[in-house]
C-alpha cells in the first residue's frame, strides 16, 4: 500500500497514538493475574507491531519529526533488529546528518546482511554525497537480494545513469518496468536514458506511457535544452504551453532561453 506524501489528519495520528498508549488499568484479582500477565505480553506484542507500522508509514509520508521518536524508541528496544537502524538510518539521512546515516546503515547491514532496504538506502546515501561508484555498489546489492523488487532496479538504473553506464542502465529501468509497470517513475527515467543517446523517438514514447501531452513536451525540452540545442528545446516549450496555456514552468523556460 503507498501513502501520499502530504500531512496526516491529526484526529488520525492521534488515534493511533492511542491505541499504541492504551492499558488496562484498576484492580486485579488473584485469579485472573496470570491471564492478565498473557493479555499484557501479547498486547505489548501488539503495540510494537502497531509502532513499527507507523514509523514504516511515518517515514513514507516524509513525516520524519513524527517517525524520529518512535524509531528511537524501537531502536533502543530491539538493538539485535536491521530494521529500527534502518529507519534511524533514513530520517537523518533525510535531515542531512550523512555521517551519522550511514553508520546506521552499516549497522543494520550488520546486524542483518541481507538487509535490502540497507543497501538501497546506503546508495541513495552514497549518491546524494556524490560517492557514485559507491553507490552502484550498494544499489547493484539490493537487486541481487530483492530481485523483483521494482523500486531496486529503479535505483540501480538511476545509479548505472549517474556512472555512464547507459546501456545498463536501459536494462535496469526495463526490468522496473516489467515489474511493476504501473509505476511512473522508471518510464521517465528511461525516457531521460533515451534522451542523453539522442534518441528522440524512444525518450518520447516512454514519457507518453507516463505524463500527460504537455509534461511530454516540456521534459523533451528539457532533454534538448541540456544538449544545448535550444531551437528544439523552444519549439518543444511552446508545444507544452499550446497543451496547457497556463503551464508556468514552460513559459519561465521560454523567458529563460530568448534570453540568452
Amino acid at each position: 500500500m503507498s501513502f501520499s506524501r502530504g500531512p496526516f489528519k491529526l484526529d488520525y495520528i492521534a488515534l493511533i497514538i492511542g491505541l499504541i498508549l492504551t492499558s488496562s488499568c484498576g484492580p486485579v484479582s488473584s485469579d485472573s493475574q496470570n491471564h492478565l500477565s498473557t493479555k499484557s505480553v501479547e498486547q505489548s506484542k501488539k503495540n510494537r507491531a502497531l509502532q513499527k507500522d507507523m514509523v514504516a508509514l511515518f517515514i513514507q509520508a516524509r513525516a520524519f519529526d513524527a517517525a524520529a521518536p518512535m524509531a528511537q524508541k524501537l531502536y533502543q528496544e530491539q538493538k539485535d533488529q536491521a530494521n529500527p537502524a534502518y529507519w534511524m538510518a533514513v530520517i537523518l539521512r533525510e535531515k542531512g546528518v550523512y555521517s551519522e546515516a550511514e553508520k546506521y546503515f552499516l549497522e543494520a547491514i550488520s546486524k542483518d546482511s541481507k538487509h535490502g532496504p540497507s543497501f538501497d538506502g546506503l546508495g541513495i546515501l552514497y549518491g546524494i554525497q556524490g560517492e557514485l561508484k559507491k553507490a552502484l555498489v550498494a544499489h547493484q546489492k539490493a537487486t541481487v537480494l530483492e530481485p523483483n523488487n521494482a523500486k531496486y532496479w529503479n535505483n540501480y538504473g538511476f545509479a548505472l545513469g549517474l556512472n555512464k553506464k547507459l546501456d545498463l542502465a536501459i536494462k535496469a529501468y526495463e526490468k522496473s518496468i516489467s515489474l511493476a509497470p504501473q509505476e511512473k517513475r522508471s518510464f521517465v527515467n528511461l525516457a531521460f536514458i533515451f534522451g542523453a543517446q539522442s534518441k528522440y523517438r524512444k525518450a518520447e514514447h516512454y514519457l507518453s506511457q507516463a505524463l500527460p501531452p504537455a509534461v511530454v513536451f516540456y521534459n523533451l525540452a528539457l532533454i534538448y535544452e541540456k544538449q544545448g540545442k535550444l531551437k528544439e528545446s523552444l519549439s518543444y516549450y511552446q508545444k507544452a504551453i499550446h497543451e496547457n496555456p497556463d503551464f508556468t514552468k514552460a513559459q519561465q523556460a521560454i523567458e529563460r532561453i530568448r534570453k540568452q
